[in-house]
């Protein structure tokens, strides 16, 4: 859940992967993952820049399948951001359905959770769906089957079962907890005739959206919350500003914090165990949130600011 810092790797090694020329592969993904960000964090125009790109190289050189069905999740992903829950879902299944059978299991453990959510929202292509929920492997540890299991079939027993397999083994992509609450939230709520514990699911995945900072969802459960009659006050990480010192991320302070004991980049790497690349790309994000351009003025606005707050 720590995008600011997985946006920051992310560039690092976009930079790296256009000095060294090691494909289109690479790049494609760097894109999608950045635009799925974007759209969580609400900039859908940054979200369109990279996919823009991930199209310009999906049109300049062939690739396996995985990593085009990477770039149809992330088009989904905006897609459904903008209302297009329909075209969102025919992407996915043609990405599902246009794979040959030797990799389409690949393909359903990248796509699925993303397509049977597409198929209960819309509506549409529940046949579809149960193919691909037969393509998944079911392991004891992994919530996805039964989540997905029992949001397709609207069935409350199989959604808490995998409820107490998330809790219980918590072996997950971080992002994926606060959707299977959300799930959850629906499903039971329906089930049991109330929304009290729906409205705890509900806030329980708030928090965790808040904590990544991810506007777009954020607003949304508190709109849903809204309508179940509870008003939350703020208690996820405040919203930062866009410029000044309040802008920096935790990383990025810390960064600041070494560079102003005198280490080189290499040297600030090696103490947070990132590479060097990545220090140079948070040095460029500190000093366009600052509005400097070197280290030496950096050194004079932390002077500064150390002297102000003695």
């Amino acid at each position: 859940g720590r995008w600011d810092e997985a946006a920051v790797e992310l560039e690092a090694a976009l930079e790296r992967a256009l000095e060294l020329d090691h494909g289109t592969a690479p790049l494609l993904d760097v894109f999608c993952r950045l635009a799925r960000i974007d759209v969580h964090r609400d900039d859908l125009a940054a979200a369109e820049g990279w996919l823009a790109r991930a199209d310009a190289a999906l049109e300049r050189d062939h690739v396996p399948a995985g990593h085009v069905a990477q770039s149809a999740i992330a088009r989904a992903t905006l897609l459904d951001a903008t209302g297009e829950s329909d075209a969102a879902r025919d992407l996915l299944a043609d990405a599902y359905t246009g794979t040959p059978p030797g990799v389409r299991q690949v393909i359903a453990m990248m796509a699925g959770v993303p397509l049977v959510r597409l198929t209960v929202a819309t509506g549409h292509g529940h046949e579809l769906a149960e193919d691909l929920l037969a393509d998944l492997p079911d392991e004891p540890t992994d919530p996805t089957v039964p989540w997905l299991r029992g949001i397709l079939d609207d069935d409350a027993g199989t959604v808490r079962e995998a409820l107490v397999c998330a809790r219980t083994h918590g072996t997950w992509l971080h992002g994926e907890l606060p959707l299977l609450l959300e799930d959850a939230a629906e499903v039971l709520g329906r089930a049991d005739g109330g929304s009290d514990e729906a409205a705890e699911l509900l806030t329980e995945a708030l928090d965790l959206w808040e904590d990544m900072g991810a506007v777009r969802e954020v607003a949304r459960l508190e709109a849903r919350l809204r309508d179940l009659g509870v008003r939350r006050g703020k208690r996820g990480r405040r919203q930062r500003p866009a410029t000044g010192w309040e802008a920096l991320t935790e990383t990025e302070q810390r960064v600041v914090d070494l560079v102003a004991e005198g280490l080189i980049y290499r040297e600030v790497g090696e103490r947070m165990f990132i590479s060097r690349r990545t220090v140079e790309t948070h040095v460029a994000h500190i000093f366009t949130k600052l509005d400097i351009s070197n280290r030496g003025d950096l050194l004079t606005a932390y002077e500064a600011r150390q002297a102000r707050a003695t």
